[in-house]
């Protein structure tokens, strides 16, 4: 027999209270994030001429990287706990929380 504890219930939805922070801020970063590069595409000759290209790049991708990291840890939420088999191994299983 399993050493298994009850999990919540994962076939209880999220509600939108919940996540609503999280879509916010990802879709506020998505977007901060497409400015930056159209303004790469539109000015590139400014910025090459100002040597400043690969210093935008880089700032480009913070609001995008922030955009994922929200909606992973906002929206696809989950959990994992270690079962213990009969012939004493362990094995992780994740489960969605939503």
């Amino acid at each position: 027999m399993s050493n298994v504890k009850s999990a919540r219930n994962p076939s209880a939805s999220q509600p939108w209270s919940e996540i609503a922070p999280y879509a916010i801020l990802s879709l506020g970063s998505f977007l901060c994030g497409l400015v930056i590069i159209a303004l790469l595409l539109w000015k590139a000759d400014k910025l090459v001429a100002l040597g400043l290209v690969g210093n935008l790049y880089y700032i480009a991708l913070l609001p995008l990287g922030l955009s994922a990291a929200a909606f992973l840890f906002g929206a696809l939420r989950s959990s994992s706990r270690l079962i213990r088999h009969k012939s004493n191994s362990w094995k992780k299983v994740v489960l969605p929380t939503h």
